[in-house]
């Protein structure tokens, strides 16, 4: 007799795999974009370090998430115009990650044009607009974040069905939370 047995565990794979180094000052882009593009598991973990990218997708339906009871810390130095570190993509998720801006990028974050995309446990630092960027799209939910020292904390334009809790904003002279033509936020 042949017994098939499901897991509702999704399948996790670490962005060493790919060859990103957290002990050193040299680019962990790539091993960043293939963890994300090229594996076929939907959790993308990262373990405690220091990662530099320029910027990354968080494809459709994908996890980046710590390792348990790591504190990665990813410096982004992409620049330029609407230049981000991570750019997420319908159905996302960050999930506890320190980001900070090494340069000149312009966004942490940018959620614009998807739906159901989750942020949770990040520290989100130093950015030149805003800590996390959303224009058009719905669903979007900003769990026990800091942001700060960026002149807009979280910028949301057309975007409706946001959902900000327990989340701390420091230090952003324009706007902590800028909510334009955008309907149902909750904080």
């Amino acid at each position: 007799m042949f017994i098939m047995m499901l897991s509702s565990v999704a399948s996790a794979i670490s962005v060493t795999a790919f060859g990103a180094d957290g002990s050193d000052e040299k680019s962990d882009n790539k091993a960043f974009s293939y963890a994300l593009t090229l594996s076929k598991d939907t959790v993308v973990t990262v373990p405690d370090g220091t990662y530099y990218i320029d910027s990354c997708n968080v494809t459709k339906n994908k996890t980046l998430i710590a390792e348990e009871g790591a504190s990665p810390v990813i410096i982004v130095n992409a620049s330029g115009d609407n230049s981000a570190g991570f750019v997420m993509k319908e159905g996302s998720a960050i999930d506890g990650l320190i980001i900070k801006n090494g340069g000149a990028c312009m966004r942490g974050i940018s959620a614009s044009g998807v739906n159901n995309v989750n942020i949770k446990n990040c520290e989100i630092t130093g950015f030149s607009e805003s800590g996390i960027y959303k224009n058009s799209g719905d669903y979007m939910t900003c769990e026990n974040l800091t942001v700060k020292d960026t002149p807009t904390g979280i910028n949301m334009v057309y975007a409706s069905n946001i959902t900000i809790k327990d989340s701390y904003i420091n230090n952003c002279p324009t706007n902590g939370i800028w909510n334009d033509h955008g309907q149902n936020l909750t904080y």
